[in-house]
């Protein structure tokens, strides 16, 4: 992994919190960046003013994959402590560990303190970047990238009353990737090329079909790449105790079973590149272009579960993923643009390496690596790895998100199976939709039940029929935004109020 300046010492193991860092000029064209700290205020609004979408719209169609998030809520569990002064910390032996106590103790009282800088390290590092006025109201603006430069460093020190120690130069653990690689053949089926792909235990089939596209400006042309059916899935592999295991309660279990069911019929290794998403893989069809599959992958690269599969499947078959600037399609406008950070699928063809959108274009014609996708959805690690990733992405933050400015939740309000399903198909879909469709149901019931606040959580309470004529409304929405209603979904889920049980039991 490329080096990274930080905290004016070199820090090769930065590479999933520190990547890229503008300090390390050499790594970059010149001018092409600026210091993390360094962006004044108004060229910080206007980078993040479509970024920061990702706080209520992980799919959003912009494409944005920014983690940042602006309300406690919707994250990993952050709860912001405003007071000054020295902070007890929790570990200061090394500097990664100063870094995650620091965060720990103001951001982020769930991040483990471990020395390993991953995703959940760079998204409460993000939060305190953001919020930093909160601890040091004439402190100036920090560019919320999760990259720890000097200033940023600074301004953790003047938080909490601390020093941060020297950077260390860690050992970094890398496990190869065996020598085994998928063995990929062909054969002609009805004028109709095949193919197989085999790893260990695990064969699937699959061929590709084609469809007619335009361009730009008009122009038709034949599109021969798009991969949506195949056969060889196992789907079975992980039963209720794995997904309990996995923090799911029964219920939430139910509505995991249930979205799969309707996303990809429960296959975790179904792939989609016939949308504008140009590449959608998994158990939910967590999309290329939106962003979310990057996470994704970037969370089964970086967990200790999936790791050594991840590198196997994915990364000796050339597939990787990284955090910096990556190439971006303005759909709106059909134009090529560039992000200027955030996860980003990486394909290598033994050349060149092909990034973000580019990358997810060039995989669509590459059948190798569009078997290693088919394959890893049949290893266990990554089935549990799909279900988590989207328990804690989509369910938990459809639960939390905020209906009313008192502060009122989604779950405030709908308690039962079906409807916390709906919610949280919503949210997998168009997050930002799901506060702005509650407040327009609250008002067509209001205008049907002479005037009552359905905003007010005990209104709900006063009679069961309100929620399913909740139901019924949001089936109809979705109706009118997209073809492809939800009458089929979940209808093994519990429909009464109170049904849904949050704790596993």
């Amino acid at each position: 992994m490329r080096p990274c300046s930080l905290h004016s010492v070199d820090w090769p193991a930065a590479r999933l919190l520190c990547v890229p860092d503008p300090i390390a000029t050499r790594l970059f064209d010149k001018g092409s960046m600026s210091h993390p700290d360094d962006l004044p205020i108004d060229s910080q609004l206007l980078r993040y003013s479509i970024d920061l979408v990702w706080a209520i719209d992980p799919d959003f169609d912009d494409g944005t994959d920014v983690d940042l998030v602006n309300e406690p809520d919707y994250d990993i569990g952050f709860d912001f402590s405003y007071s000054l002064g020295k902070v007890k910390l929790a570990d200061t032996s090394t500097f990664e560990r100063w870094l995650q106590s620091a965060l720990r103790a103001l951001v982020a009282p769930k991040l483990t303190v471990d020395g390993v800088l991953g995703t959940q390290s760079r998204l409460a590092l993000q939060k305190f970047q953001l919020h930093v006025k909160k601890w040091l109201p004439k402190h100036a603006a920090l560019d919320p990238d999760g990259i720890p430069g000097s200033k940023t460093i600074v301004a953790l020190e003047l938080a909490t009353g601390t020093e941060a120690p020297k950077v260390s130069q860690p050992v970094v653990v890398f496990h190869p990737p065996t020598s085994e690689r998928i063995v990929l053949t062909t054969f002609q089926d009805k004028n109709e090329t095949r193919y197989v792909a085999r790893l260990d235990d695990n064969e699937i089939r699959f061929s590709m079909w084609s469809k007619t596209r335009k361009t730009a400006n008009g122009t038709e042309f034949d599109d021969p790449y798009n991969v949506s059916k195949y056969e060889g899935a196992k789907v079975d592999l992980l039963n209720d105790n794995d997904l309990l295991s996995l923090g799911f309660s029964q219920s939430g279990a139910r509505i995991f079973r249930a979205n799969a069911l309707k996303e990809s019929a429960g296959r975790f290794g179904a792939l989609n590149t016939y949308d504008n998403q140009i590449v959608s893989w998994g158990v939910a069809q967590f999309a290329g272009h939106a962003g979310t599959l990057a996470r994704l992958l970037a969370e089964l690269k970086e967990h200790p579960d999936t790791a050594p599969i991840f590198a196997r499947i994915f990364v000796q078959h050339g597939l990787d993923v990284d955090f910096g600037p990556y190439p971006y399609d303005d759909l709106a406008k059909g134009i090529e643009t560039q992000r200027s950070s955030g996860w980003h699928i990486v394909v290598n063809d033994g050349k060149i390496s092909h990034r973000g959108d580019r990358g997810w274009k060039f995989l669509r014609t590459q059948p190798e690596q569009l078997a290693a996708f088919f394959l890893a959805g049949n290893y266990p690690e990554i089935q549990r790895g799909q279900a988590k990733f989207w328990r804690e992405t989509f369910l938990d933050k459809a639960l939390r998100t905020k209906i009313t400015e008192a502060g009122h939740r989604f779950s405030d309000y709908i308690t039962s199976e079906y409807g916390i399903g709906l919610g949280a198909r919503l949210f997998n879909w168009m997050p930002a939709w799901l506060p702005i469709w509650f407040r327009d149901f609250a008002k067509e019931l209001s205008t049907r039940h002479g005037g009552r606040d359905f905003l007010n959580p005990d209104t709900w309470n006063d009679n069961p029929a309100y929620e399913e004529e909740f139901f019924t409304l949001m089936k109809d929405r979705r109706r009118k935004e997209k073809a492809g209603g939800w009458d089929t979904y979940g209808e093994d889920l519990l429909r009464y109020r109170g049904s849904y049980i949050a704790l596993s039991s």
